[in-house]
């Protein structure tokens, strides 16, 4: 009997062990994706009350049309773009099989990158070819150019400069 209780005795030593470790991985791992200048406490300091005082929250918004000019629709808010604005790293246009039509979708982020454009910043601009098994090479490749076409008539639309157009360089989505 003595061997079995000494048995169960490690397994409970070992299993607390494991939950403490794990624990503690949890903790270091939160701690690793804080930013770094967060702060450390859960209540505002006067200086933190000032701050929030004069950037107020965006308004609500559902896209980025309802918002003013060189914002962006976040998380149902409008956000200000600055160099920090994460949306305006990469904006990837899809289009239907077979067409160079804007599908709401494509329309939408044809609307982002208008604004990010529009707020000197520049996207990583990616239009879907057409890769239709059911038409020749060629028929492809006219449909891509249509997209580009596309693309490049809704963003000045939309205000972009035919300047910044021309110096884009859209790439292929793989």
């Amino acid at each position: 009997m003595e061997p079995n209780r000494s048995k169960r005795g490690i397994v409970w030593l070992v299993g607390l062990v494991a939950v403490v470790a794990g624990v503690a991985l949890i903790v270091l791992w939160m701690k690793a994706r804080r930013p770094e200048g967060a702060s450390r406490e859960t209540t505002l300091t006067g200086a933190d009350v000032e701050r929030h005082a004069q950037a107020p929250a965006g308004a609500a918004c559902a896209t980025h049309a309802s918002c003013a000019e060189g914002s962006l629709c976040a998380r149902g808010r409008c956000e200000p773009i600055t160099e920090a604005t994460p949306d305006c790293g990469s904006v990837e246009v899809r289009f239907a099989e077979g067409v160079a039509d804007l599908s709401p979708s494509a329309d939408v982020e044809i609307e982002r990158a208008a604004r990010c454009l529009k707020a000197h910043r520049d996207p990583r601009l990616a239009i879907e070819p057409s890769s239709d098994a059911n038409i020749s090479a060629g028929e492809n490749d006219a449909i891509t150019l249509a997209r580009l076409s596309t693309v490049h008539r809704a963003l000045q639309a939309r205000g972009v400069p035919a300047e910044r157009l021309d110096a884009m360089r859209p790439e292929p989505l793989r």
